[in-house]
This record gives C-alpha cells, structure tokens and sequence, in this order.
C-alpha cells in the first residue's frame, strides 16, 4: 500500500517516472492490490493516455474490492469520457455513498447530474459540495449554469454572488452582479469567468465552451 500511495503522490505532482515505478512495485509485492491496480490505472490514464489498459486495472480493482472509492471515481470519469454519462453517475454515486463527506466526490457528481440535464440535483449537489469544504469555485459554477438552465434568476444571482463573497470578490463586482437585471446575468456570468480564464492562462477547452456560451462561435472554433 505504500508504494502504492507513493505512486499516487508521484503522480499529483508529476513526477511520472517515480509514480510508474512505485506502481509497478506495488503490484509486483502483490498482485492483489486494490490500491496498486488503482495507482497504476492513474499512470495509463494521465501518463500514457491508454485509457483502455487504465480501465483494465480499474476493473480488476473493484474485483478485488467492490467499494474502492478511487477505483470507482476513476472507472466513472473513464464511462463519462466515453460518452456514458448514466453509467458515470451510477458510479459516481456508488462512490459518494462510500465517502459522503468528500468534496470532490460530490463536485464530480454534481457534474455528472449536469452533463445528464438533471439541472436541480446537479444545482442541490454542488451546493452539498460547498458546504463540505469544495476547493476553489468549481462547484458553484457548476451550481450556476445549472440555474441558469432552469432559469432560476433568483437563485443564480444569490450563487455568484456567495461566490465571489468567499473569494474575496471586489464589492463593485458583487454589486454589479446584486443589481444585473435576470436576462443579463447568463452573459455577464460567462463574461466574468472568461475574463478570469484568460488571465489565469487556463484550459483553452475551457475557454471554448465559455465563447460558445456566449454565442461567439466563431472565436470558439479558434
């Protein structure tokens, strides 16, 4: 198990030749490692990018251990990339059933609800992950795009609005966004993250679906 958890921290920080290695040692002290199968699925899938030998050892995880709750996070963010979003939940549930109070388990199947258009369990979730101590703002723009699709106004300004408060937004941010009127907020919300996006040189994919949003397609495709 410790080379196993070392493997993982390897990869966190990644360093991938120390977390392969550690791996490898794992499951060669023992095969039958729920944890080794799990550590090495993490250096297919992120190092290597074989998505489908990563899913091999995560399979062979949950065989040996039913409710190994990184097996079943990982088996469910390889089912949502491959466009199973249902099966994806099913697993992602399982998970969080294992570990309620996790935060991540939560914002992930906050994600998962969002990508299925279960727009309310998706806003209730996220703000479950809130309260369990989430990192950053992902699951209050999760929470956000999922009022905006129910076109719960109300609900999306008090969101931003409690977001930008922890983040030590600028108060003539908050007051803006106290103030916007309803039709208004989706573009300026989107506007916002964009902005912030760019600034922090973040994810270009990111970016993409946040032009999209806005209706700038063209500037999306690029």
């Amino acid at each position: 198990r410790i080379h196993a958890a070392v493997s993982r921290a390897s990869m966190a920080a990644g360093r991938l030749g120390p977390a392969r290695e550690h791996a490898q040692t794992a499951l060669v002290l023992d095969p039958a490692l729920a944890d080794g199968h799990e550590a090495m699925s993490h250096v297919l899938a992120l190092g290597d990018w074989n998505w489908r030998e990563a899913r091999q050892h995560l399979e062979t995880a949950i065989e040996l251990d039913p409710d190994h709750v990184p097996a079943l996070a990982g088996l469910a963010a390889l089912d949502a990339l491959d466009g199973e979003a249902a099966l994806a939940r099913q697993r992602m549930e399982q998970a969080r059933s294992e570990d309620p109070a996790s935060a991540i388990l939560a914002s992930d199947l906050a994600l998962l609800h969002f990508y299925e258009r279960r727009y309310r369990l998706a806003a209730d979730v996220s703000r479950q992950a809130v309260e369990l101590g989430a990192p950053r703002d992902f699951p209050d723009r999760i929470a956000i795009r999922a009022y905006l699709q129910l076109e719960d106004y109300a609900a999306t300004r008090a969101a931003i609005v409690s977001m930008l408060q922890r983040g030590d937004g600028p108060d003539d941010l908050v007051q803006r966004f106290r103030v916007i009127p309803d039709r208004q907020l989706a573009n300026a919300f989107y506007e916002w993250w964009l902005a912030r996006e760019r600034l922090d040189d973040n994810s270009l994919a990111t970016q993409a679906i946040l032009l999209a949003e806005l209706g700038r397609d063209d500037e999306a495709v690029r």
